[in-house]
């Protein structure tokens, strides 16, 4: 059984494909997603400020950027990966460039295609891991970051997934982001069952995600992007 770990909505999407491969699932999703609004005056201020390119390094930053001013037309849009691409395109931008599924392919992807006389709207959540931002600026970049949502971790386990993963019942979890590794990481260490959960294969959605996993000692890892 696959252990599918992101948001509800998301989640649901991500099992039926599974359940279509042949996988029984269960869904935990490891945090809510809370969206922000965008007041008027920072709408304003957004139009006015001459922005050529919005950077997003996941979909659910779209929300923030349907709340702006922008020519849909003429704004470049840089993405991490094909589904935040085709949202995107779904809501009639037209200049989008989309890189790997990691924040490290964004920003050389940004690098090769930005001149640094260009300016960038970083919109990211408030824990964001990927330092984009603060990268780009090291390379001389003008960078504006606005946090246009947030991910509320949960603090407990659902005495059912709690109960099957005691029993091995999972063979695999599935690891968005660096983020998505550090809950899973926080809640299994609460309830002692380390030892446990590494005999499962975490299953991530970059090799970078694969790499961080492996630092925090789950050796036993799949790089799955291309099966979504």
């Amino acid at each position: 059984m696959i252990l599918v770990t992101r948001d509800k909505v998301s989640s649901i999407i991500t099992a039926k494909k599974l359940n279509k491969r042949g996988f029984k699932t269960a869904i935990m999703p490891l945090f809510k997603i809370v969206y922000f609004k965008v007041n008027c005056f920072r709408k304003t201020w957004l139009k006015f400020s001459n922005f050529d390119i919005v950077v997003l390094s996941s979909a659910n930053a779209i929300n923030y950027l349907q709340q702006l001013y922008f020519d849909k037309d003429k704004i470049k849009i840089y993405v991490v990966g094909t589904k935040t691409a085709d949202k995107v395109r779904s809501f009639g931008y037209k200049n989008i460039y989309i890189a790997d599924n990691s924040s490290s392919s964004l920003i050389k992807l940004l690098q090769k295609k930005v001149s640094k006389e260009s300016k960038l709207l970083y919109l990211c959540q408030k824990y964001a891991t990927g330092n984009i931002n603060l990268n780009l600026e090291k390379e001389g970049y003008k960078i504006k970051k606005i946090i246009a949502y947030k991910a509320n971790s949960i603090e407990c386990l659902s005495k059912e997934i709690l109960n099957d993963i005691k029993l091995n019942k999972f063979s695999g979890v599935t690891i968005y982001s660096k983020r998505t590794a550090q809950i899973f990481l926080k809640l299994i260490r609460k309830y002692n069952i380390f030892t446990v959960c590494k005999n499962m294969q975490f299953l991530c959605f970059s090799n970078e995600i694969c790499e961080y996993c492996h630092k925090l000692g789950f050796r036993n890892t799949q790089n799955i992007q291309n099966y979504f």
